[in-house]
């Protein structure tokens, strides 16, 4: 894969090991789509999961919000740095309301596999909060 914006190498490499988890004959991974660093598709229920490599907290707020605003149903925050990780936690619980908290999660670098993937995937699908594009419409024009 090509380096993308002023990344590290660190950086790209954690990029390169997420996408070769989320390779799925379910799933269509995109890179750096909509300025996410992943954006992963679950193909039968068309559930957009963006997925964040944060080394520090600086742009993490930031980054959630615009994933979210731009239409993905959860935002995955993947920690490079274990350093960080409890900034991140503790930046993420004051400062995003307990909906936007309910489609995110934190995992540390280490932690994270293709089981955790698919599972937040799950998580999402089954949020009685998400609704689907189609049950919007209609709800719309009654």
């Amino acid at each position: 894969m090509k380096k993308t914006r002023n990344e590290s190498p660190g950086h790209q490499a954690e990029k390169d090991r997420i996408e070769a988890l989320c390779r799925d004959p379910r799933a269509a991974v995109y890179v750096e789509y909509r300025n996410a660093d992943l954006v992963v598709v679950d193909i039968p229920t068309v559930t957009t999961v963006a997925i964040e490599v944060e080394s520090t907290p600086r742009n993490v707020l930031r980054n959630i919000r615009r994933n979210l605003k731009n239409g993905c149903h959860g935002v995955l925050v993947v920690s490079r740095d274990e350093r960080f990780f409890e900034q991140i936690s503790r930046t993420i619980a004051r400062h995003l309301t307990s909906t936007e908290r309910t489609k995110v999660r934190l995992v540390k670098s280490g932690d994270i596999y293709a089981l955790t993937i698919q599972d937040f995937i799950q998580t999402i699908i089954s949020n009685p909060k998400r609704k689907k594009k189609n049950e919007h419409h209609k709800s719309e024009r009654h």
